[in-house]
């Protein structure tokens, strides 16, 4: 199917810039925060704070009002703030869990109304071997991203009837993003405990959700990208 009306969420980091030159022949909406992305001629640049469920309203609105409505939602925006439990901050954890987790419900419950209404949708939240299989220190944003796991598997029994799927995508560590904050020799230790030897490409994530776009029959899943890091 082609033509599809797709909002890419967190278009402006490595990861989102990537997925916006996947689909040429669709319509996209490029939402970003505080960064326009680099990517902006691919599409129409649309902004929001994801935590702010007003402002995502209105950008869902503004969208519905101009371009009839949003298809497929795929959401790329998240942050880490590393942080051992014992002395992670309050201030850190509340941000982290608002963008990851809360900023999701809040891109979700704007768009399902459409959605339902048009019977058909598909929503695809990008999450993280590291709920899987937990790093010391990435506490925040394990525990975010795992909570997206149950926000999907609760969309998609909500909304089968409606021909709505959600899933997510747990991503291994790819050769962009924010791999790059991670210290050069301690890339090269992850990279050697990756049963494939290196990095995923942006490519592999671009196929897996081209295939649950165009797939009706996957739904309340998490489909693993990491080339073998997490076997579970």
């Amino acid at each position: 199917m082609s033509g599809r009306r797709i909002l890419l969420a967190g278009s402006s980091g490595g990861i989102g810039t990537g997925l916006a030159s996947a689909f040429p022949d669709d319509t996209l909406f490029l939402h970003y925060h505080l960064h326009e992305p680099s990517c902006k001629e691919k599409g129409h640049a649309v902004r929001a704070d994801l935590t702010n469920y007003d402002e995502v309203e209105r950008m869902i609105g503004d969208i519905q009002n101009t371009w009839g409505g949003v298809d497929v939602v795929v959401n790329a925006a998240g942050i880490s703030i590393d942080g051992f439990a014992h002395k992670l901050t309050p201030e850190a954890w509340r941000s982290v869990i608002d963008t990851n987790l809360s900023g999701s419900f809040n891109l979700v419950r704007a768009v399902l109304p459409s959605m339902r209404a048009n019977k058909y949708g598909r929503i695809i939240l990008l999450t993280s071997v590291v709920f899987q299989s937990p790093v010391m220190g990435t506490l925040a944003y394990s525990a975010s991203k795992a909570g997206l796991v149950g926000l999907v598997r609760t969309v998609a029994l909500e909304n089968a009837r409606m021909k709505i799927t959600c899933n997510c995508v747990a991503l291994g560590y790819f050769d962009a993003g924010m791999l790059y904050r991670i210290p050069e020799q301690l890339r090269e230790q992850i990279r050697m405990k990756i049963p494939l030897e290196r990095f995923g490409r942006i490519e592999e994530l671009t196929k897996t959700v081209d295939y649950l776009i165009n797939t009706e029959y996957i739904t309340g899943q998490v489909i693993s990208v990491n080339g073998g890091l997490y076997l579970g």
